[in-house]
């Protein structure tokens, strides 16, 4: 004959133990859950804004090479425009070493004076044409980038 056991004071509390403690398991396994459920948004939250840190950082990288190579096309320009004028400056004190009377002297001055003058001119808004192109260049991956980000 099959013997029953019969249950005893310690079996009863175990059980009313376990009893007592199963809603605490399901709320500690819901707690993982949210757990890890956050960790996985803050996972994808934080490789969203490394790859926007990335593609910032390569655009600003853009933006400097474009100014870098602007900034010396500038400086080559203001150094060739800074030979030319002593060049021209060199050549008037020749001319001047050749003058026979004051009004000469005079004539050739101003002559040179109002040469010098329309070179000038000419030779700022070429610079300054030069500086625009420099800029709008340099400020070109910015503004595209800008521009996507908007659109997004």
């Amino acid at each position: 004959m099959a013997t029953v056991k019969k249950a005893t004071p310690v079996d009863a509390a175990e059980t009313a133990v376990k009893a007592a403690l199963a809603p605490i398991a399901q709320m500690q396994e819901k707690v993982r859950e949210t757990a890890e459920k956050g960790l996985e948004q803050a996972r994808s939250q934080y490789e969203a804004v490394k790859d926007a840190a990335e593609k910032a950082t390569g655009q600003i990288e853009e933006s400097m090479n474009a100014a870098k190579s602007g900034v010396v096309a500038l400086n080559l320009k203001a150094l060739e425009l800074a030979r030319k004028n002593a060049n021209a400056s060199f050549d008037h004190v020749q001319a001047l070493f050749g003058v026979k009377t004051v009004q000469d002297f005079v004539s050739l001055q101003t002559e040179f004076f109002k040469k010098q003058s329309e070179v000038a001119q000419s030779q700022l808004q070429e610079l300054a044409a030069l500086g625009q192109k420099v800029v709008t260049e340099a400020s070109e991956p910015v503004k595209a980038a800008m521009a996507s980000s908007m659109k997004k």
